[in-house]
Protein backbone atom coordinates (compact mmCIF):
# COMPACT_ATOMS: atom_id res chain seq x y z
CA UNK A 1 0.00 0.00 0.00
CA UNK A 2 1.51 3.09 -1.34
CA UNK A 3 2.25 5.57 1.68
CA UNK A 4 0.04 9.12 1.53
CA UNK A 5 2.26 12.43 1.45
CA UNK A 6 2.16 14.25 4.06
CA UNK A 7 0.76 17.69 3.16
CA UNK A 8 3.27 20.28 4.14
CA UNK A 9 1.19 23.31 2.53
CA UNK A 10 0.77 26.25 4.71
CA UNK A 11 3.48 24.97 6.89
CA UNK A 12 6.54 27.83 8.39
CA UNK A 13 9.87 27.49 8.19
CA UNK A 14 11.69 30.63 8.87
CA UNK A 15 10.96 32.88 5.81
CA UNK A 16 9.33 30.10 3.94
CA UNK A 17 5.82 29.45 3.80
CA UNK A 18 4.85 26.48 2.04
CA UNK A 19 2.76 26.41 -1.11
CA UNK A 20 2.21 23.19 -2.62
CA UNK A 21 4.23 20.14 -3.76
CA UNK A 22 5.95 20.10 -6.94
CA UNK A 23 5.95 16.49 -8.54
CA UNK A 24 4.43 13.49 -7.33
CA UNK A 25 7.43 12.85 -4.64
CA UNK A 26 7.22 14.73 -1.39
CA UNK A 27 10.25 15.63 -1.09
CA UNK A 28 10.31 18.97 -3.18
CA UNK A 29 8.09 21.97 -2.08
CA UNK A 30 6.83 25.37 -3.41
CA UNK A 31 7.59 27.58 -1.01
CA UNK A 32 7.21 31.26 -1.07
CA UNK A 33 9.31 33.87 1.46
CA UNK A 34 8.51 36.72 3.29
CA UNK A 35 10.34 39.17 0.95
CA UNK A 36 7.69 38.31 -1.90
CA UNK A 37 10.02 35.70 -3.89
CA UNK A 38 9.22 32.13 -4.47
CA UNK A 39 11.89 29.05 -4.37
CA UNK A 40 11.14 24.84 -4.62
CA UNK A 41 13.10 23.50 -1.33
CA UNK A 42 13.89 20.17 -0.42
CA UNK A 43 11.81 18.72 2.05
CA UNK A 44 14.63 17.64 4.21
CA UNK A 45 16.19 21.22 3.85
CA UNK A 46 13.08 22.35 5.18
CA UNK A 47 13.02 20.46 8.38
CA UNK A 48 16.16 20.71 8.94
CA UNK A 49 16.26 24.65 9.11
CA UNK A 50 18.83 24.34 6.29
CA UNK A 51 16.63 26.53 3.64
CA UNK A 52 14.95 29.33 5.58
CA UNK A 53 14.24 32.08 2.86
CA UNK A 54 15.01 32.32 -0.34
CA UNK A 55 18.33 33.35 -0.26
CA UNK A 56 17.75 36.72 1.15
CA UNK A 57 18.31 36.16 4.49
CA UNK A 58 21.92 34.71 3.49
CA UNK A 59 22.30 38.02 1.60
CA UNK A 60 21.26 40.52 4.54
CA UNK A 61 23.83 38.80 6.74
CA UNK A 62 26.33 39.16 4.39
CA UNK A 63 25.67 43.37 3.70
CA UNK A 64 25.62 43.41 7.35
CA UNK A 65 28.93 41.99 8.11
CA UNK A 66 30.40 43.87 4.83
CA UNK A 67 29.09 46.90 6.68
CA UNK A 68 30.59 46.42 10.09
CA UNK A 69 33.99 46.02 8.42
CA UNK A 70 33.75 48.97 6.59
CA UNK A 71 33.01 50.77 9.49
CA UNK A 72 36.18 49.24 11.53
CA UNK A 73 38.33 50.32 8.62
CA UNK A 74 36.69 53.56 8.26
CA UNK A 75 37.30 54.63 12.00
CA UNK A 76 40.15 52.25 13.19
CA UNK A 77 40.65 54.62 16.30
CA UNK A 78 36.89 54.33 17.29
CA UNK A 79 36.61 50.98 16.46
CA UNK A 80 39.42 49.84 18.87
CA UNK A 81 38.02 52.14 21.71
CA UNK A 82 34.53 49.63 21.26
CA UNK A 83 37.17 46.60 21.34
CA UNK A 84 39.05 47.34 24.10
CA UNK A 85 35.30 48.61 26.41
CA UNK A 86 34.59 45.07 25.45
CA UNK A 87 37.70 43.58 26.30
CA UNK A 88 37.89 45.16 29.52
CA UNK A 89 34.35 43.66 30.70
CA UNK A 90 34.29 40.26 29.26
CA UNK A 91 38.31 39.28 28.82
CA UNK A 92 39.30 37.98 32.26
CA UNK A 93 42.25 37.14 31.13
CA UNK A 94 43.79 41.11 30.95
CA UNK A 95 44.74 43.07 33.62
CA UNK A 96 41.79 45.67 33.34
CA UNK A 97 39.34 42.93 34.02
CA UNK A 98 39.55 43.41 37.50
CA UNK A 99 38.39 46.73 37.45
CA UNK A 100 35.81 46.10 35.28
CA UNK A 101 34.02 43.45 34.56
CA UNK A 102 35.53 41.46 37.46
CA UNK A 103 33.37 44.07 39.37
CA UNK A 104 30.00 43.78 37.31
CA UNK A 105 30.86 46.74 34.69
CA UNK A 106 28.96 45.64 31.54
CA UNK A 107 28.67 46.35 28.09
CA UNK A 108 25.03 47.15 26.86
CA UNK A 109 23.45 44.54 24.47
CA UNK A 110 22.38 47.39 22.34
CA UNK A 111 26.64 47.67 21.98
CA UNK A 112 27.56 44.27 20.99
CA UNK A 113 26.76 45.21 17.67
CA UNK A 114 29.63 47.66 16.46
CA UNK A 115 27.74 49.73 14.07
CA UNK A 116 25.21 50.68 16.34
CA UNK A 117 28.06 51.56 18.74
CA UNK A 118 29.42 53.83 15.96
CA UNK A 119 26.08 55.54 14.76
CA UNK A 120 25.80 56.57 18.87
CA UNK A 121 29.09 57.94 18.94
CA UNK A 122 28.91 60.31 15.97
CA UNK A 123 25.73 61.20 17.11
CA UNK A 124 26.95 62.36 20.48
CA UNK A 125 30.11 63.92 19.99
CA UNK A 126 32.91 61.66 19.16
CA UNK A 127 35.99 63.33 18.39
CA UNK A 128 39.08 62.14 17.56
CA UNK A 129 40.51 63.69 20.80
CA UNK A 130 38.27 62.01 23.31
CA UNK A 131 37.84 58.47 24.83
CA UNK A 132 34.66 57.03 26.12
CA UNK A 133 33.63 57.80 29.56
CA UNK A 134 31.09 56.47 32.30
CA UNK A 135 29.20 59.36 33.87
CA UNK A 136 28.95 56.93 36.77
CA UNK A 137 31.57 54.85 37.32
CA UNK A 138 29.89 52.02 39.43
CA UNK A 139 27.86 51.52 36.47
CA UNK A 140 28.03 49.82 32.81
CA UNK A 141 28.86 50.90 29.47
CA UNK A 142 25.11 52.29 27.70
CA UNK A 143 24.36 55.00 25.89
CA UNK A 144 22.85 57.33 29.08
CA UNK A 145 25.98 56.55 31.25
CA UNK A 146 28.62 57.55 28.88
CA UNK A 147 29.97 60.62 27.15
CA UNK A 148 33.41 61.39 25.51
CA UNK A 149 36.27 62.97 27.45
CA UNK A 150 39.79 64.39 26.85
CA UNK A 151 42.11 61.93 28.84
CA UNK A 152 42.93 65.11 30.94
CA UNK A 153 39.44 65.09 32.12
CA UNK A 154 39.11 61.41 33.00
CA UNK A 155 42.23 61.25 35.41
CA UNK A 156 40.49 64.29 36.89
CA UNK A 157 36.90 62.04 37.33
CA UNK A 158 38.62 58.82 38.51
CA UNK A 159 37.55 57.87 41.68
CA UNK A 160 41.91 58.12 42.73
CA UNK A 161 41.85 61.48 41.67
CA UNK A 162 44.16 64.16 43.91
CA UNK A 163 42.02 66.65 44.85
CA UNK A 164 43.60 69.95 46.38
CA UNK A 165 41.46 72.69 48.36
CA UNK A 166 43.72 75.68 49.07
CA UNK A 167 42.13 78.79 50.94
CA UNK A 168 38.59 77.02 50.09
CA UNK A 169 39.10 76.64 46.58
CA UNK A 170 39.12 72.75 45.64
CA UNK A 171 40.64 72.08 42.27
CA UNK A 172 42.47 68.68 40.93
CA UNK A 173 46.18 68.13 41.08
CA UNK A 174 46.87 69.02 37.88
CA UNK A 175 45.05 72.24 37.37
CA UNK A 176 47.07 73.42 40.43
CA UNK A 177 50.20 72.34 38.95
CA UNK A 178 49.42 73.94 35.73
CA UNK A 179 48.77 76.91 37.39
CA UNK A 180 51.73 77.88 39.27
CA UNK A 181 53.90 75.84 36.70
CA UNK A 182 55.37 72.96 38.56
CA UNK A 183 55.50 69.11 37.89
CA UNK A 184 52.31 67.08 39.46
CA UNK A 185 55.70 64.81 41.06
CA UNK A 186 57.33 67.78 42.41
CA UNK A 187 53.84 68.85 44.44
CA UNK A 188 53.29 65.31 45.47
CA UNK A 189 56.98 64.95 46.50
CA UNK A 190 56.82 68.03 48.61
CA UNK A 191 53.68 66.77 50.35
CA UNK A 192 54.49 63.42 50.52
CA UNK A 193 57.76 63.23 51.34
CA UNK A 194 58.97 66.75 52.86
CA UNK A 195 55.37 66.89 54.76
CA UNK A 196 54.93 70.37 52.98
CA UNK A 197 51.21 71.93 53.80
CA UNK A 198 49.33 71.60 50.50
CA UNK A 199 49.46 75.75 49.95
CA UNK A 200 53.27 75.53 50.60
CA UNK A 201 54.22 72.89 47.98
CA UNK A 202 51.52 74.28 45.43
CA UNK A 203 52.66 78.19 45.40
CA UNK A 204 56.58 77.71 46.42
CA UNK A 205 58.24 78.37 43.18
CA UNK A 206 60.70 75.40 42.18
CA UNK A 207 64.19 76.19 40.80
CA UNK A 208 63.84 74.10 38.34
CA UNK A 209 60.14 75.50 37.49
CA UNK A 210 60.72 77.57 34.05
CA UNK A 211 62.58 74.37 32.90
CA UNK A 212 58.65 73.38 32.50
CA UNK A 213 57.98 75.44 30.29
CA UNK A 214 60.46 75.56 28.22
CA UNK A 215 60.14 71.84 27.88
CA UNK A 216 56.60 72.77 26.74
CA UNK A 217 58.12 75.34 24.29
CA UNK A 218 60.02 72.52 22.85
CA UNK A 219 58.15 69.28 23.08
CA UNK A 220 60.24 67.26 20.28
CA UNK A 221 63.55 68.05 21.72
CA UNK A 222 65.08 65.58 23.73
CA UNK A 223 65.16 66.25 27.40
CA UNK A 224 68.77 65.39 29.17
CA UNK A 225 67.62 65.91 33.07
CA UNK A 226 64.79 65.72 35.16
CA UNK A 227 64.73 67.67 38.18
CA UNK A 228 62.26 67.68 41.41
CA UNK A 229 62.57 69.13 44.97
Amino acid sequence: MKTPVLDMSGQKFGRLTVLSLIGSKPTRWLCQCSCGNTKIVRRGDLTTGKTLSCGCLKREILIKRTTVHGLRHENKRLYNIWLCMRQRCHNSKIPEYKNYGGRGITVCKEWDNYAQFHDWALSNGYLPNLTIERINVNDGYYPDNCTWKTIQEQQMNRTTARMITIDGVTKHLTEWADEVGLYCSTITNRIDYKGWDEKRAVFTPSLHSSWKRRVKANENKPVQNTFFD
